[in-house]
């Protein structure tokens, strides 16, 4: 496989004898270590920055995976849902490019923006448009998109570490692409399809390991695919549907799923044969042992036995409702979904969805019970009512 070196290596990886040595000098004075660590690995993420001001110790520990991994294992992690969303613009502003950032959405049911990147574009929240997101070890990563006021094609890799609650640049893609499917398998971030440049569908697949900072190109996939979608289950990578350059906006009903450990794409007919006509595949989510998608008003799940879609549910009606899923998530046994809402004032809402019990893992994979599960209105912030093209969760 051919590997791209990246122009950037990041700090936030250490082996496994730095971290020893961390520990074996001390984390505080007249404290066992154990106990030290444990007080920290207690800390809220947005008092991390605070910590890593402390002294180099705790800025090598806190910025370091094997504390991240402590994190996740005691229980002191949490999540919040990363939106690239548009911002509202003072309809007298001269400057009319469209402007999006990325709104987070806490565990508390209340928002806030991440700051910028620095020195991308011309304005302080300004985000590249058609990005995709990511999310890799308490990272988010955003990948591609086209320059808000060039439309140019991007091949940037930016990371936001909610540790350091700061940016920084990462190896770019090797190849332009543009609305290609992005999902991480065993946490590398593998991207697959789109278009390039002259429009052309692409059956190329790359990877993208964040801890080395290095792209590797993946074996192509057998068909070329322009607006596919794709995610991970039981260790597999699904790439939906899409279309070919010959056949643009044509959504094809079959998929191919990567193995990683054989290295190998297999094609997979009519996965995708939903409706009398086959759409757009956006929106598929992999949670609790199971595929998830949004088809029109219809929540769908996968049954890989019948190898066709089963309606769950459907999204709720009336004024608190959306008509359509524009972008969606998930994680635990939760699905968000961000879409125009049905009081038709121009605004976008998300909502939570909840499985039902029968439907949670550990329950037989082709089980789809409908309509048991339970929709929650997120609360509605004003200021975070714009469309919302892509979305993902943060394990922080």
């Amino acid at each position: 496989m051919a590997k791209v070196a990246g122009g950037y290596t990041s700090g936030g990886g250490m082996g496994r004898d730095t971290h020893r040595s961390i520990l074996e000098e001390g984390l505080v004075p007249f404290l066992p270590d154990d106990v030290a660590l444990q007080c920290l690995l207690r800390v809220p993420v947005k008092a991390h920055s605070q910590l890593q001001g402390v002294c180099k110790k705790w800025r090598d520990l806190v910025n370091s995976s094997e504390f991240y991994e402590h994190r996740r294992k005691e229980g002191t992690t949490g999540h919040c849902v990363c939106l690239l969303q548009a911002i509202s613009r003072d309809a007298n502003s001269p400057d009319h490019h469209p402007l999006f950032s990325v709104s987070i959405l806490n565990e508390k049911g209340t928002w806030e923006r991440l700051p910028p990147i620095p020195g991308f574009g011309h304005d302080s929240c300004v985000l590249p448009l058609f990005a995709r997101f990511a999310a890799v070890g308490g990272n988010l990563i955003v990948l591609g998109g086209w320059h808000p006021a060039t439309m140019a094609e991007l091949q940037s890799v930016y990371i936001f570490s909610f540790s350091s609650h700061t940016w920084r640049r990462g190896a770019d893609m090797p190849r332009t692409r543009s609305f290609f499917s992005c999902a991480v398998l065993d946490n590398n971030i593998v991207v697959a399809g789109g278009h390039d440049s002259n429009k052309n569908a692409l059956r190329s697949a790359d990877q993208y390991n964040l801890h080395h900072d290095i792209w590797e190109t993946l074996p192509n996939m057998t068909i070329e695919r322009d607006e596919c979608a794709s995610a991970v289950l039981d260790g597999k990578l699904f790439v939906i549907s899409g279309y070919t350059t010959s056949s643009q906006g044509e959504f094809r009903r079959d998929a191919e799923i990567f193995d990683p450990i054989r290295n190998t794409w297999t094609q997979t007919l009519n996965m995708w044969a939903v409706g009398s006509k086959a759409v757009s595949p956006s929106n598929i989510v992999a949670i609790a042992g199971k595929l998830f998608a949004f088809h029109h008003s219809q929540l769908v799940c996968y049954s890989p036995r019948e190898n066709s879609w089963q309606v769950v549910d459907s999204l709720p009606e009336g004024g608190r409702g959306i008509s359509s899923a524009v972008s969606a998530t998930g994680f635990g046994n939760s699905i968000i979904a961000t879409g125009p809402s049905n009081a038709d004032d121009g605004s976008h809402r998300t909502l939570v969805y909840r499985l039902p019990a029968s439907m949670e893992s550990g329950s037989s994979d082709d089980e789809v019970v409908r309509g048991k599960g339970r929709w929650e209105m997120v609360p509605v912030d004003e200021q975070f009512r714009g469309v919302a093209h892509v979305s993902c969760v943060v394990e922080v």
